[in-house]
């Protein structure tokens, strides 16, 4: 059986999720209390609202509710690590509700200090999100590829033919227009 063209997708929704997760690292630790302008300030929010959106609503729901499950049928031994997919998932989900409200403290107070503080978390969150992703990639993908049967690939690909990344879709949605042009120019 070829590679079920859903496998190609949940690695392009990785890179393009990674692409977010680097820019977000790369313009939270390079920059400075004194370059936080309204403009910088409004584009970090924008990542994080993509995360929010994509990543945590549709794209981790879609592995949870249909990959994993067809996998743990059809390949019990992966029991621990879908359960640990799952715990990172939730982490995630946490992380990112502090990483928010430390966003708030920052664009509150744009000191040394709450910056510091932010830079801190995003590093932390980016490294916890690509270390997640790929294993996925490495262990995960691979393993369903080995398990799964046809009639399974084909319930995961009805459920995340619905994913339309807003950002990255053939046609960006309103409110990541300014988004895309960032990533575009990079």
């Amino acid at each position: 059986m070829r590679a079920p063209r859903v496998v190609d997708q949940i690695r392009h929704e990785h890179k393009n999720m990674g692409r977010v997760l680097a820019e977000l690292r790369d313009r939270v630790t390079s920059t400075t209390p004194d370059a936080l302008t309204a403009r910088h300030l409004d584009l970090l929010y924008r990542m994080l609202f993509y995360i929010r959106v994509f990543p945590n609503k549709m794209h981790h729901p879609k592995e949870e509710d249909y990959l994993f499950p067809a996998l743990l049928k059809r390949a019990p031994a992966l029991k621990a690590e879908v359960a640990a997919l799952r715990q990172q998932h939730m982490e995630g989900d946490r992380a990112l509700e502090e990483l928010e409200a430390s966003y708030k403290s920052l664009q509150d107070n744009p000191a040394l200090e709450t910056l510091l503080a932010f830079q801190a978390q995003v590093s932390s969150y980016v490294d916890a999100e690509f270390a997640h992703m790929r294993h996925e990639e490495d262990v995960i993908l691979p393993a369903a590829l080995e398990a799964l049967t046809e009639a399974d690939w084909q319930a995961i690909e009805r459920a995340f033919i619905t994913n339309r990344d807003p950002l990255f879709s053939d046609e960006v949605e309103l409110g990541f227009e300014v988004l895309a042009r960032t990533l575009s120019a990079d």
